[in-house]
């Protein structure tokens, strides 16, 4: 698969769907997350950062997954974000750590 070309699917704060490449894209806009519609996510209320994180979950999640919502963080009341998604970002500001704290194994590494 090519997946530094993959595009997702993103509803915008209007309603509008467009495609947009996944391919380690962090969403930029500090005050806006990604939610999923998956039910592990939405019962959990877990929002991510990057486009791209569906790609290392559990295989029935990523079955569920259709595309991502675009949502104000500040609309979201006890809502957390995901796990890989905070590892990630600290793994971008600290590239020279030798331990992050989860452990995480992304898909892109093998690429």
């Amino acid at each position: 698969m090519d997946f530094k070309n993959k595009e997702v699917g993103v509803i915008d704060e209007n309603g509008v769907l467009t495609n947009v490449k996944q391919y380690c894209k962090e969403l930029s806009d500090k005050n806006l997350v990604l939610l999923s519609n998956t039910e592990y996510d939405n019962t959990n209320k877990i929002y991510h950062k990057f486009y791209d994180c569906y790609e290392d979950w559990p295989y029935n999640s990523q079955e569920e997954f259709d595309k991502w919502r675009i949502e104000q963080k500040d609309n979201l009341n006890e809502y957390k974000e995901c796990a890989r998604c905070v590892e990630r970002k600290y793994r971008l500001d600290h590239p020279n750590a030798t331990v992050t704290g989860y452990g995480f194994h992304y898909y892109f590494e093998d690429i």
